[in-house]
């Protein structure tokens, strides 16, 4: 009984299967990050500050897909944690520029060594065609999506 309510969870429910691997992969990323003090929540706000160092927070906003004020906090966890620095912009003293401190550049070294174990994982027990596909199609949902995303994630 239980395996033909799974069989139709399987065949019908793309939403909730999409939700169940997110959770896992969030969980894993957690895992992985743990010993930097770093979470599923933070880890792309170090890649995006170590790439762009010293963009503002309206610029990171942008290139996570989080809402401002979700930014904001993780922001501040993360100063308060010491992996970054937050100052004033010399040319434009209402905004304030993105830093990450030593500890937080050690974290991007962690988070590189970390994310290819992640993604490998993601695409376990497929084949190499299966895998590209998947990325493929995930691209192009996120490309099919991308006003979406606009309007309602960076609002």
């Amino acid at each position: 009984m239980f395996w033909d309510k799974e069989e139709e969870f399987l065949n019908n429910q793309s939403e909730m299967l999409l939700s169940v691997i997110n959770r896992l992969v969030r969980n894993q990323i957690t895992h992985l990050l743990s010993s930097v003090d770093l979470s599923d929540n933070n880890f792309m706000l170090i890649v995006k500050i170590h790439d762009n160092p010293g963009l503002s927070q309206k610029m990171l906003v942008h290139q996570i897909y989080r809402n401002h004020s979700i930014i904001t906090k993780q922001l501040a966890k993360l100063k308060k944690l010491k992996f970054v620095d937050v100052v004033v912009n010399p040319k434009n003293k209402r905004e304030k520029q993105i830093f990450l401190t030593n500890k937080g550049e050690s974290a991007y070294l962690e988070i590189v060594r970390v994310s290819p174990i992640v993604n490998k994982w993601i695409v376990e027990g497929l084949t190499e065609n299966e895998a590209a596909q998947f990325t493929k199609l995930l691209k192009k949902i996120f490309e099919n999506k991308k006003d979406m995303i606009d309007r309602f994630l960076l609002d």
